[in-house]
């Protein structure tokens, strides 16, 4: 009596992927769509990325297309007309008294940034005193405070009659001009000190405090 022969390897690999064929179409025997992966993936599209849609219409409806409206409507005259206004634009008086003043409110805040923002930073990462850490966290405020509470706050405490002018009238009985500190040129310059001298502050610390660490060690 002859024992039944033992399937080769082949055999055994063909089945399975005959298995695994039959796996592969048996959603259609059991009476569904061909393309009811497609339904399924789109399902789980929508319920992961849902929550894109609100930024992504706000961003097309305020800055995409104000965008596109304001380019359509300076191109509606052609574009050598449009150009010739922009070269008699960037031409005006106006124009280069706007672009003087630009630089110069610039430069002024650059030097007052500077100015006081490497001393406190320097101090800051040489010495050690008592609140040290609270001034330090202080000086994170204008990167998280909105920018109303920055206007609204400049406006109450840089005023003649603000809370600081009626302090220095309740003792001094003067009412200095303090609304030159919110507006003006000299108001673009406080404002652009209160935002950039926490960045000078931060760089210039953490960079003097390197320095200190690797004098100590040598």
């Amino acid at each position: 009596m002859t024992s039944p022969k033992k399937p080769t390897s082949s055999k055994i690999e063909k089945s399975k992927s005959n298995s695994s064929e039959l796996e592969k179409y048996s959603h259609i025997k059991r009476g569904k769509s061909p393309f009811s992966f497609i339904k399924k993936y789109t399902r789980e599209i929508l319920v992961n990325y849902s929550w894109g849609l609100f930024p992504l219409l706000w961003i097309t409806l305020f800055t995409v297309y104000p965008f596109i409206a304001i380019v359509s409507n300076g191109l509606d005259e052609g574009f050598g007309e449009t150009f010739d206004t922009f070269g008699e634009l960037v031409t005006s008086s106006l124009f280069l008294k706007i672009v003087r003043f630009t630089f110069l409110q610039a430069f002024l805040s650059m030097l007052a940034t500077l100015a006081l923002g490497i001393p406190l930073g320097l101090i800051f990462a040489r010495y050690d005193f008592y609140g040290k850490t609270f001034l330090r966290s202080l000086f994170t405020l204008p990167f998280v405070l909105p920018p109303v509470y920055v206007v609204l706050g400049f406006t109450l405490f840089f005023d003649t009659y603000g809370w600081f002018g009626d302090f220095i009238n309740t003792i001094f009985h003067v009412r200095p001009p303090l609304n030159r500190f919110s507006e003006g040129l000299t108001g673009i310059i406080t404002a652009h000190m209160f935002y950039n001298i926490p960045i000078v502050l931060n760089f210039v610390a953490s960079d003097a405090y390197y320095i200190k660490i690797q004098g100590d060690k040598n």
